[in-house]
């Protein structure tokens, strides 16, 4: 995966957590892209895009999320 394919794997779990109002839309949009990715980059799509997910949600310390 390029730098770019991370900035955007990024900025989708950004827009997908702004546009989220609670547990269940924000745990959905998540699971999105964690297996677009997954799809996307056999190798190391989904481990890259898990990172994100967890790195967004332990520093925003989201409250929703359980």
């Amino acid at each position: 995966m390029t730098p770019e394919e991370i900035q955007e794997i990024s900025q989708r779990v950004l827009e997908s957590a702004q546009a989220s109002s609670d547990e269940e839309s924000l745990k959905a949009g998540m699971e999105s892209i964690i297996e677009e990715f997954s799809q996307r980059f056999p190798e190391n799509g989904r481990a890259i895009a898990l990172h994100e997910v967890v790195s967004f949600l332990f520093a925003n310390n989201v409250q929703h999320f359980s």
